[in-house]
């Protein structure tokens, strides 16, 4: 099997809030690729109300057709789920007007963070409290 440039993860922040990870490269293939794992992740029983789709760590745009996204997001619509891009809207200075242009069509973050504030609210850190 070839590499195509592409990690994809998954991580399940709360009952109601996914995070679908992508790092490296986004191309037509890695697109599909990054489509597919989302609607794997709408298909499991009792999927959550929101799902973050987090370009933040993406560092070559290779594609603005965001077509299988955007059918993605209208099939958990559907299904009363709501998705999200994140990690773009803070680079958008860094990237061609189109591929921005093309995310524009979602509802979007900055950060992963800020989506998680705002959607599912603090998670709780284990670790040395300060």
């Amino acid at each position: 099997m070839r590499f195509d440039g592409a990690q994809l993860s998954v991580e399940v922040f709360s009952a109601r809030l996914l995070v679908v990870r992508m790092a490296g490269v986004l191309d037509g293939v890695t697109l599909v690729r990054l489509a597919a794992l989302v609607r794997a992740q709408l298909e499991r029983p009792g999927c959550c109300g929101h799902v973050v789709v987090d370009l933040g760590e993406v560092g070559f745009f290779g594609t603005n057709d965001v077509t299988a996204l955007l059918a993605v997001r209208d099939e958990a619509r559907d299904r009363d789920v709501q998705v999200h891009v994140a990690g773009i809207t803070a680079r958008e200075g860094l990237l061609p007007v189109a591929i921005t242009a093309a995310f524009a069509q979602f509802s979007s973050f900055p950060t992963l963070e800020k989506a998680e504030l705002a959607l599912a609210g603090a998670r709780a850190r284990v670790g040395a409290g300060g």
